[in-house]
């Protein structure tokens, strides 16, 4: 069972109907980004994606949750209220460990993204190189699937194909495009590492925070400071960021993400009688 607390006065049951139910346009967003008109697209086209190109642990078709999809669902709110605005798109979802969060956004999310637009250029920070470097190696696999080239071939979308000048690097991934600027498609760095990275138009700050940041003050102020004066920054002005996170300090960089006043935030928790989640949403662009 889940269960919506909406912070910005918003009606409970009229909202979660319309997680439920509303469709999604979010194209005009992307073309702010990357420069050119996408695909017709919808909310059961990115969730149609995610079941049939990506795979569980045991290599079967993933089946979206409830929760997966009120994830999914309020990022695209967010978009639109951003792309009305003419605004970056700040976003924070804040979940238990072992929720499907990073698969949700850093793979899924982004594979669909770039399966849009191949020019779209994305970097995922995570809190250490071995995770950043499984997300690379991650959605190489999602793009080499049969069941990927399926999925795009009947929905009359051009698969992802890897450049030549891309090397199989776990870092890095370059795919054919009209891309001319040079930069890879994906770029995935450990958040304090000394390289700041390529300019792009989305940021994935994966998981950034660990258990290092539960009892280390100098770790928290140390993340936080590469977050906020480094990585944010090297987004475009109406580009996307989205954080998605585990709790583990109160003052760890995601909590002051959450107090910065500028992230939408989709807070998910475990109920108290453990029958399910409640979701509390903080919408800052209202």
């Amino acid at each position: 069972m889940l269960l919506l607390v909406v912070h910005n006065a918003r009606n409970n049951a009229s909202y979660v109907k319309r997680r439920m139910a509303q469709k999604a346009n979010w194209s005009d967003l992307l073309v702010n980004v990357v420069g050119y008109e996408p695909p017709a697209d919808s909310i059961d086209l990115r969730n149609s994606f995610i079941e049939n190109c990506l795979a569980d642990q045991d290599g079967k078709k993933l089946t979206q949750a409830d929760i997966h999809l009120v994830m999914q669902q309020g990022i695209y709110d967010w978009e639109q209220q951003a792309l009305s605005k003419s605004a970056r798109l700040n976003g924070l979802i804040r979940a238990p460990y072992n929720t499907g969060k990073s698969q949700q956004v850093a793979i899924g999310l982004s594979a669909y993204m770039t399966t849009r637009k191949h020019e779209l250029e994305t970097l995922i920070v995570s809190a250490d190189g071995g995770i950043s470097a499984k997300r690379i190696l991650s959605l190489r696999a999602l793009f080499m699937s049969d069941m990927y080239k399926y999925w795009c071939k009947e929905h009359n979308f051009n698969p992802v194909e890897f450049d030549r000048t891309d090397t199989g690097s776990t870092q890095r991934i370059i795919v054919k495009s009209r891309n001319r600027t040079g930069n890879p498609t994906y770029e995935a760095y450990a958040v304090l590492t000394q390289t700041t990275g390529q300019r792009a138009g989305v940021l994935i700050l994966d998981d950034v925070c660990n258990d290092e940041d539960r009892i280390s003050t100098a770790r928290r102020d140390t993340v936080w400071n590469k977050v906020s004066n480094t990585w944010i920054k090297r987004v475009h002005d109406k580009g996307i960021v989205l954080s998605v996170c585990t709790p583990y300090h109160p003052n760890d960089a995601n909590s002051r993400l959450m107090k910065s006043g500028i992230f939408n935030v989709l807070q998910i928790s475990v109920k108290e009688d453990k029958t399910g989640y409640q979701v509390e949403e903080w919408n800052n662009l209202k």
